[in-house]
């Protein structure tokens, strides 16, 4: 289950408590990033933003995501979208270009918080060898779609030594993205100075 979240401005999916406890064990909270005093294209319009404000906050805002690979709400209906019409169309674009290089991606606020709620089910663990570390995945289901992340200056190429996963390179870190398996296991060299 997941909802929108007027607290916590600006943070990527969380779980909410009140009263001192958590609301529920699958319930994920998406808190809405705003510019400044507005949450929604609406706000912004009686805010009297100029295109070209909203423009760089949704830039940078998506750069964010994109670079830092992390997930952000941006809150809106669609009819506010109509005094924001060519800004609007831009970040389609803008956001449309970073999919195709593989930095972006649309999701649903239910498609993440299953995501989430399957990723609490993973389990693994590392353990160094020879000065390689030896990764250990497990999940109930699959692991699809999990990732982790190494900088490249601290470790070498990571070697899938079973299951399934892709090894790629990007930005300064080596991802290790799982396929649709129960289990995983890589290595990877720690490079030394």
């Amino acid at each position: 289950m997941a909802y929108y979240f007027t607290g916590d401005s600006g943070m990527g999916p969380t779980q909410g408590y009140r009263d001192g406890a958590r609301e529920g064990k699958n319930i994920w909270a998406f808190p809405i990033v705003h510019l400044n005093r507005a949450a929604s294209f609406e706000e912004m319009t009686k805010g009297d933003y100029s295109s070209a404000e909203v423009e760089a906050w949704l830039k940078a805002v998506t750069e964010f995501a994109a670079t830092q690979r992390t997930v952000r709400l941006v809150y809106f209906h669609p009819p506010g979208v109509l005094s924001f019409h060519a800004v609007f169309d831009h970040w389609l674009q803008e956001t449309s270009e970073l999919k195709t290089e593989g930095r972006f991606r649309w999701y649903t606020m239910t498609e993440l918080a299953n995501f989430l709620n399957s990723r609490t089910q993973v389990k693994w663990e590392v353990t160094n060898q020879s000065g390689k570390l030896i990764v250990d995945a497990m999940h109930p289901v699959s692991l699809d779609h999990e990732t982790w992340s190494f900088p490249a200056s601290k470790y070498g190429e990571p070697a899938v030594v079973s299951g399934s996963a892709q090894v790629a390179k990007h930005d300064d870190n080596w991802m290790v993205i799982a396929g649709a398996e129960k289990n995983l296991r890589f290595q990877i060299a720690i490079l030394t100075k």
